[in-house]
């Protein structure tokens, strides 16, 4: 729906500098088409409808006028004294009235006429400001690649063909059971509240991997469904539908309809017409969910919940909520008059900043005026929380998934379409506006200016670093006992190994004694088989061919058996040298079934039970350094991978090692590393204040020994700084006191 509406300064008409008389005394080159159908509707506004691409436009009574005086004879400063005659409390110039005259043309409501066009500018550029339009216009084409309409078909032939089936959707008995469905929904939600949560699923279980296709396709489903609801409401009440396409909004596909002759019709039409989408998703998400309650966990009740999830959210947040431009705005305006409120709110928000800013004044203030002006402010608002949220939660989705790069990607472009945009074009008009003041303001505008300045030096990102303990590990791939049993055989720590290197060989009666049954069970089926082709009884031959499938299915086990019982003997992954594990002092009760005391493969352990998935050492490169980083809570969000970290050795501060933080641990840890705890340089997790629970995070720093000096023991201790992202000193104030008052 295209809607234009008159954006005046508040300049003084009567300035000279207003108005440029070299751009105002020539006469318009344009003139309104003849066969355009105009109609008032019951609101007071004037629908314009293009009989050729079936396009309306919604105009105000000052648009109006200005339409109509557009006869080809007038100049654009007849048309400021007509206006002026009719409104003499506006102050509208000369820039609204090409404003305007560029969105009729847009709409293609005008025709070109061979009256003279303006003068050129003698210097050669171009007038009324073509550059900053053009700077404009670019902006423009960017922002709006966020937000493509494709036009692919003309639904009038479905449409008819559908007629039946719309005259039954919009008849009474549907409305009572769309009535009926709706509270049988929010009754069975209201009498088991308590279930319902319980069972339904997390929010980041709706974007899982697993989930992430259903949902896509649920979201395009439900939106044909909205848009369908709207172009049979459209045919129903006696509106044409003309254009249905796809509309690519942050590149998702969306299909929309265009109905804008329903502007044609009464309010009462209007009204249903454009609440169809909301009623087509409500019914959509009270049948989602009574059918959720029933259904079996599995596939249908995912895509249930997703129906039922995507319906009520969008309904809420977007659809049905006046303070954004979709269908609940249209509704408001409607049904209260408000004719371009989104518009006429914008221009009240910025005449509201600049009485704040710039100290002016404005005398037009009504009952209305206020209205407007508060809608404005929740809107804006509105728009401003729901954009973060959205950013946000873009960000943490992608990083969700370890598209961190994707997801700065895609926030930057939604934050310039979004954000970006909107701003820069509220900041030039007022930053136009102060330039533009006498000198009498110059001395204030320069305290503001040094104010200014100060304000933002405290969010200038300035180099950070945090600084916090860690332990020397082991960097290689870890070792496993893969089966339980007794150790015979073991490497010695410090030894160079390679893949084919045994580092530990297992001894388990049990699964010997399990390896002799089953060799004798191939024995006994190997006799059996012998027996009957020497025997010439018929029976017997008839069993043959059974005993040989029972031979096989053993052999078969005998086979998978001793594949398995190969694990009892450990090799090497790869090539390095095999370091241990850290020690562990094991009780020698006899009730405790690992007997191992310090590190599984020392020698004082053969003979001892290893137990499967034990630890038994690294194999590592000689060089390499693994640092185990202990986080505190609130600098957790600071420390990401790939960031440059130094660690300093308590025992050789000569020793510094470089490198680069490598895993980040997604889970808080229970306990911190002994090694810190002994060395005094952390707490216990258990040892913090009363009623309060300090939580820590775990992450590794990779980086190589130097050749001049050598590698620093396993497991001692000493400090890491992290070069975090820059951060102001304002947000460290705000790290500092969301940690001190948590």
């Amino acid at each position: 729906m295209t809607t234009t509406c008159v954006q005046s300064s508040r300049r003084d008409p009567s300035d000279p500098q207003s108005l440029s008389t070299a751009n105002t005394r020539s006469v318009i080159p344009w003139r309104r088409r003849a066969d355009l159908i105009v109609k008032q509707q019951d609101s007071g506004a004037w629908i314009v409808k293009d009989p050729l691409s079936l396009s309306c436009s919604l105009l105000d009574e000052k648009e109006m006028a200005v339409f109509r005086l557009l006869d080809g004879t007038r100049s654009i400063q007849e048309l400021l004294a007509t206006l002026h005659a009719a409104w003499p409390d506006d102050d509208l110039e000369k820039n609204d009235i090409e404003h305007l005259i560029g969105q009729f043309v847009h709409n293609q409501f005008l025709l070109r006429t061979n009256a003279s066009v303006l003068p050129t500018n003698p210097s050669g550029a171009n007038p009324s400001g073509s550059n900053t339009n053009a700077k404009w216009l670019a902006l423009f084409r960017i922002s709006s690649l966020l937000r493509i309409q494709i036009p692919l078909v003309n639904p009038s032939r479905l449409l008819t063909a559908a007629e039946p089936l719309i005259a039954r959707i919009f008849s009474p008995a549907t409305a009572m059971a769309f009535a009926a469905l709706v509270t049988t929904a929010i009754l069975m939600v209201v009498l088991r509240f308590d279930w319902f949560v319980s069972h339904l699923p997390g929010p980041w279980d709706f974007f899982e991997t697993d989930n992430l296709l259903l949902l896509f396709a649920t979201f395009i489903a439900v939106k044909m469904m909205h848009e369908v609801g709207h172009a049979f409401a459209a045919r129903r009440f006696g509106a044409e539908c003309h254009e249905a396409g796809v509309m690519l909004l942050l590149f998702t596909p969306i299909l929309y309809t265009n109905v804008t002759d329903a502007w044609m019709l009464d309010r009462r039409s209007r009204l249903l017409i454009t609440a169809a989408g909301i009623l087509v998703e409500v019914s959509l998400a009270a049948i989602a969910t009574i059918l959720w309650f029933f259904a079996a966990p599995g596939v249908f009740k995912a895509l249930l919940a997703n129906v039922m999830i995507l319906c009520t959210v969008s309904t809420v947040l977007f659809n049905g909520n006046p303070l954004l431009r979709y269908d609940g705005y249209f509704l408001l305006t409607d049904t209260l008059s408000e004719i371009n409120l989104a518009q006429r709110a914008s221009r009240r928000m910025q005449m509201f900043f600049e009485n704040i800013l710039l100290g002016r004044r404005d005398d037009d203030i009504t009952e209305e005026t206020w209205f407007v002006t508060a809608y404005g402010l929740c809107s804006a608002a509105y728009r401003t929380l729901l954009t973060f949220t959205i950013l946000v939660m873009l960000f943490k989705l992608f990083d969700h998934w370890n598209l961190r790069i994707a997801g700065i990607l895609l926030m930057v472009a939604a934050a310039y379409s979004m954000v970006a945009t909107p701003m820069v074009a509220a900041m030039t008009g007022l930053l136009a506006e102060l330039f533009d003041r006498d000198r009498r303001g110059w001395r204030a505008f320069r305290a503001s200016i040094v104010a200014t300045i100060l304000l933002v030096c405290l969010f200038i990102p300035l180099p950070h670093t945090v600084v916090v303990p860690g332990v020397v590990e082991p960097a290689g791939t870890p070792i496993f006992a893969t089966l339980s049993g007794e150790l015979v055989e073991s490497a010695a720590y410090g030894q160079v190994v390679s893949p084919e290197t045994v580092v530990a060989v297992l001894n388990d009666l049990s699964l010997r004694k399990q390896a002799e049954h089953l060799v004798g069970e191939v024995r006994m089926h190997e006799s059996r088989i012998r027996a009957m082709e020497l025997s010439r009884n018929a029976t017997l031959a008839a069993q043959l061919p059974e005993a040989k499938q029972l031979l096989a299915a053993a052999s078969k086990r005998l086979a998978q058996f001793e594949e398995e019982e190969k694990r009892l003997t450990v090799r090497g992954a790869v090539r390095g040298q095999l370091l241990p594990p850290r020690a562990i002092s094991n009780s020698l009760d006899d009730q405790v079934l690992s007997q191992w005391r310090g590190c599984p493969l020392e020698i004082r352990n053969l003979g001892a039970k290893i137990e499967e998935g034990t630890l038994l050492g690294y194999v590592c490169d000689p060089m390499e350094v693994e640092i185990l980083v202990t986080l505190p809570n609130d600098q957790r969000q600071l420390v990401e991978r790939g960031q440059m970290a130094a660690f300093q050795s308590n025992g050789n501060p000569n020793l510094v090692l470089q490198g680069t933080m490598h895993q980040l641990a997604s889970l808080e840890i229970d306990e911190v590393p002994a090694e810190l705890t002994a060395a005094g340089l952390l707490a216990p997790i258990t040892s913090t204040r009363q009623g309060v629970v300090d939580r820590h995070w775990q992450a590794t720093l990779r980086g190589v020994v130097p050749s001049s000096h050598n590698r620093p023991p396993l497991y001692s201790t000493g400090w890491v700084r992290i070069q975090v992202a820059p951060s102001s000193l304002a947000s460290r104030f705000a790290s500092m006191l969301r940690t001190t008052f948590r």
